[in-house]
């Protein structure tokens, strides 16, 4: 099986899970996984920060496979780790990724990661937030999200996020009472694929291969930081149930 075949599982074992997204079948997911491991497992070892970078995304890219099959989502820790360990190695200030770290930054609230191992990604943060590079700005969806995860008090003040139209709106809703919260993310959830359209991964379920699954990350570790019920929309098929 191999190095990868251990830290991934392996396809054959997962062939029991009940698949969670929607579109593709079991054989897809397993065939991806496979691809998207030999990738990695034929790439020389990083050594500068783009290639941290693009394993890291490969990485993000697998767990949401595995989680698109049906795997538990606190088994994905061990792959999650080895994504945050190279995103954090990617580090570029020219450069940083928002999207890939706020992904990483949401699953690791939800998976509870270990408070030393988040800490990266709050250094990652910190770095881009003080560099500040072009189209980079303090972003009060991810401070939020740290301060939530760390039960700190830091950058309170930060109230826009770096993208207006998508994630100001699941920040602003955090400053709601819980019962308007609720009401709030269902109704975020309902919207939630088609403000993504200008995204790279939008509609890859029509093509033969780069579908993972389409998954609200940062809207679960908002519900799970803050004490939501989601009863009302557990079944929209973009909010993952960790």
């Amino acid at each position: 099986m191999g190095i990868f075949g251990k830290l991934f599982g392996g396809t054959k074992e997962m062939t029991n899970f009940k698949v969670r997204a929607q579109y593709k079948d079991a054989k897809y997911f397993q065939q991806e996984i496979t691809r998207f491991e030999q990738i990695i497992a034929s790439s020389p070892e990083p050594t500068r920060p783009f290639h941290y970078w693009s394993r890291a995304s490969k990485l993000n890219i697998i767990m949401d496979l595995e989680y698109s099959l049906g795997k538990p989502f606190d088994s994905l820790m061990d792959i999650y780790l080895q994504a945050l360990d190279n995103l954090v190695k990617g580090w570029n200030k020219e450069d940083p990724t928002y999207e890939d770290f706020l992904n990483l930054l949401a699953k690791g609230v939800l998976l509870d990661i270990p408070n030393n191992e988040f800490q990266r990604l709050v250094k990652y943060l910190e770095q881009a937030d003080k560099d500040a590079p072009p189209g980079w700005k303090p972003d009060a969806l991810a401070w939020y999200l740290v301060r939530g995860k760390m039960k700190v008090h830091t950058n309170e003040d930060v109230t826009t996020t770096m993208s207006p139209k998508i994630d100001q709106r699941l920040f602003d809703l955090t400053q709601l009472p819980k019962a308007a919260a609720e009401v709030a993310v269902k109704e975020y959830l309902e919207d939630w694929y088609k403000l993504r359209k200008d995204s790279p991964w939008y509609n890859s379920h029509t093509r033969d291969r780069g579908y993972s699954g389409y998954w609200a990350w940062d809207v679960a570790a908002v519900v799970k930081l803050m004490g939501l019920d989601d009863s009302s929309f557990r079944d929209n098929p973009y909010y993952p149930q960790t």
